[in-house]
């Protein structure tokens, strides 16, 4: 979830009048996306910066890194549609 992705469901919150419990949890699930795509970015950033060439474990870091920020945005989607879909 990038920012727009973040600025959407803002908007939709506030269209649906979502409860105040509802935002919270859609604000930290906000919060924690962002987090892990920035932690995400730092890895690749930092095993970028120690080898230019193929290397396995430089690609299983990646991938592992890439792969637990896909797994919380599925987790934040289902979440999301807990909140949303009754207010559709």
């Amino acid at each position: 979830m990038g920012i727009v992705e973040a600025v959407v469901v803002i908007f939709a919150g506030f269209y649906f009048n979502i409860s105040r419990d509802d935002w919270i949890i859609v604000i930290i699930l906000i919060g924690v996306v962002l987090y892990a795509e920035l932690c995400n970015s730092a890895i690749e950033a930092i095993v970028d910066s120690f080898t230019n060439r193929e290397h396995p474990g430089a690609k299983l870091a990646k991938d592992f890194s890439a792969g637990s920020v896909v797994i919380l945005i599925i987790a934040a989607a289902i979440i999301g549609m807990i909140i949303f879909l009754p207010y559709i």
